[in-house]
């Protein structure tokens, strides 16, 4: 959906062009859950991407935390965050534009070599976590019940690798890091099971994909099976939180992927 302008708030653009000159262009970027502004801009001598949340907003703690967690990154992880700043109650970050598009995870897809390569290359890179404001697995209310030296770690885990969470050109980029946790590296992997099953991959094929990565393949196998039955769990209970809509369908295929892998993983 393309817009010559009005879904940037007036002030909350005059600081972007403060910051980078002459906003060209705007081009909204709909499709996540978190509410608020999500548009690409066109400058005179690039591009660049905008997401912005009122700061009153009790999930703009996740852009707090994105914004904290991008100005450490390594190179090579994700987008590079450009600016962030407070403006007329909006929370705003920039981050570099990364041309590309969503990986196909299907059976068979040339896309999930390199998909898992950088799943791995999180996991190796970001033990430890290079941020120190991120809190353990282990508090978010969906794991609590599950014995916490299961999911101990001291990785920066990206929770949503969802494939509308990277984008593929010469690489994969990994976006989205607003709710990211402390704990095992291999749970990261653990987290790409359902989407690969909803992909078209067996509960089995899933887990023989992310086999190829070290830190899941030396995962305990009673650790593996709680989470499995912790997602099928959560995301089913969460499904309503959302509204309807592309995300909404596919977090109800996550939450059945996840229901059948937990099947899976419980079968002696």
């Amino acid at each position: 959906m393309s817009h010559p302008g009005g879904i940037v708030p007036d002030p909350l653009r005059r600081a972007v062009e403060r910051e980078f000159g002459p906003v060209l262009h705007i081009e909204e970027r709909p499709g996540g859950h978190t509410p608020g502004i999500s548009a690409a801009l066109t400058l005179t001598q690039r591009r660049v991407f905008l997401k912005a949340i009122a700061v009153c907003h009790p999930l703009s703690k996740g852009h707090q935390l994105e914004a904290g967690i991008n100005s450490v990154l390594p190179p090579g992880l994700g987008p590079r965050l450009l600016w962030s700043d407070t403006v007329d109650g909006w929370l705003a970050l920039v981050f570099e534009h990364v041309d590309g598009r969503h990986p196909d995870l299907s059976p068979r897809s040339r896309d999930i070599p390199k998909v898992l390569e950088k799943i791995s290359m999180l996991i190796d890179v970001l033990s430890p976590s290079p941020y120190t404001g991120a809190t353990a697995i282990s508090d978010h209310r969906a794991y609590r019940a599950a014995p916490a030296e299961l999911l101990a770690g001291d990785t920066l885990l990206h929770c949503s690798p969802r494939p509308d969470n990277l984008i593929i050109n010469s690489e994969v980029h990994v976006i989205d890091w607003g709710s990211s946790r402390l704990g095992a590296g291999w749970l990261v992997a653990a987290f790409m099971v359902p989407h690969f099953i909803v992909a078209g991959h067996s509960p089995r094929g899933a887990e023989v994909l992310v086999q190829s990565i070290p830190a899941f393949k030396a995962a305990p196998r009673e650790a593996v099976t709680t989470v499995a039955l912790i997602l099928a769990t959560y995301w089913s209970s969460r499904i309503d939180h959302y509204p309807p809509g592309a995300l909404y369908e596919y977090r109800v295929r996550a939450a059945h992927a996840a229901g059948t892998w937990a099947d899976h993983c419980d079968t002696p």
